[in-house]
């Protein structure tokens, strides 16, 4: 809770509105949205069924972001830059369509979109997960991005564990899964 307090987080993306997003300062502040939605629908992994259909999918939720938007543009006080997460199926074949809509939206709104998708293991991280990043920047505000290159990576797991581990962090007991 003093964290939720502390960092402003106002917990449910359902329940903002631009105005609580306290955009007011433009002149002296750069104002940075972060967004994601749930993957369950569209990772490998999960249900895959699909992006953009609303209240049908956990990913639905990205049209609360759109909703988000459209209020701050009202008022005349749209993010400078927007930084989105997620799994690289967003781009995948099946929900390409959606992704593109985005993309349009966020244009007509007035950004400038850059789209990358990333591998934590070139970035230092000894894991190989792909995550596709869009930043969005207003146009008015600077052109053009470019994404930082990621280095050769040679940094194990085994790298990064300790070697000795209190026995307070192992499991005395067999796992179970609940169903």
């Amino acid at each position: 809770y003093n964290n939720i307090q502390a960092t402003h987080n106002l917990v449910n993306i359902q329940q903002v509105k631009g105005e609580d997003l306290e955009i007011n300062d433009k002149e002296h502040l750069t104002y940075l949205l972060t967004y994601s939605f749930p993957c369950q629908d569209l990772s490998l992994a999960g249900l895959r069924q699909g992006m953009n259909r609303g209240e049908e999918t956990r990913s639905g939720l990205l049209l609360e972001v759109e909703r988000i938007l459209h209020e701050l543009q009202t008022g005349g006080n749209l993010p400078d830059i927007l930084l989105m997460e997620n799994v690289p199926q967003v781009i995948g074949e099946k929900n390409l369509s959606d992704f593109i809509s985005w993309r349009g939206k966020l244009e007509s709104l007035g950004y400038s979109n850059y789209v990358e998708v990333l591998n934590a293991k070139d970035y230092g991280v000894p894991q190989n997960r792909e995550r596709i990043f869009v930043v969005s920047i207003r146009k008015d505000i600077k052109k053009g991005f470019v994404f930082p290159r990621g280095t050769d990576n040679t940094k194990r797991l085994k790298d990064v564990l300790e070697e000795k581990v209190e026995e307070k962090f192992y499991m005395n007991k067999p796992f179970k899964l609940v169903e």
